[in-house]
């Protein structure tokens, strides 16, 4: 399992109608990223800028993995398209684990 802090990307406000993404340095990132329409590289900030908009919204969380980015409290409470995708990614994420370890203990039963 990655940590977290390490890879994350983080999404914040920029201001009413832009989102600042920090992004590490990963090619398959920037290629998603650039799918996002009206995107722009703020080269000072070593930032990607996308318009706060529902369009750019849906576009960016269907190329990124609710797992991979942290949202900042502001957007978790002012977007229901970021809150929604990130609890949904999160219980993907649960009932990912439960039938994995539901799969462990049903061979580990087998095996005695």
């Amino acid at each position: 399992m990655k940590n977290k802090t390490e890879a994350a990307i983080m999404l914040t406000k920029g201001s009413a109608d832009s989102l600042h993404v920090q992004i590490p340095y990963n090619t398959v990132h920037i290629q998603r990223i650039r799918q996002v329409t009206g995107r722009r590289w703020e080269a000072d900030a070593k930032r990607w800028i996308i318009p706060y908009s529902e369009v750019s919204l849906q576009e960016f969380t269907k190329h990124f993995d609710a797992l991979d980015v942290e949202i900042s409290a502001e957007l978790w409470v002012e977007s229901d398209i970021l809150r929604n995708w990130k609890l949904s990614g999160e219980q993907t994420q649960w009932k990912r684990d439960d039938l994995q370890q539901a799969e462990i203990k049903r061979i580990q039963s087998q095996n005695d």
